[in-house]
């Protein structure tokens, strides 16, 4: 039975603080992506003029600032998860989590 099974630490638990780990660590880099760009376009350095040169800076502008946003939404997913997901789990899950991801060819 399940309850007579040891408790292990479970792997579903430690991929999500891997992906949340990868995805912290990418954040600046994904934040950041579009600071250069949209400094040249303010700055007049890329593309001057009216029209669409307007129209592409302020959907440049508007890009670089939903990125920030996107990658905090993709933490607190993570995070979401991680707190409803336990950290322990009956030997026989965790064996069972394993075999999914071998058929799966993930692992």
């Amino acid at each position: 039975m399940a309850e007579d099974a040891p408790m292990v630490p479970n792997p579903f638990y430690a991929e999500l603080q891997r992906l949340r780990e990868q995805v912290s660590t990418a954040a600046p880099d994904i934040t950041g992506a579009l600071d250069d760009p949209t400094r040249n376009m303010v700055d007049g350095e890329a593309w001057r003029g009216t029209g669409p040169a307007e129209a592409f800076e302020q959907e440049l502008t508007g890009r670089k600032s939903r990125l920030g946003a996107l990658v905090q939404a993709v933490l607190d997913q993570i995070d979401a998860k991680l707190a409803t997901t336990d950290e322990m789990v009956p030997a026989t899950v965790a064996h069972s989590y394993h075999n999914a991801l071998r058929v799966e060819g993930v692992r």
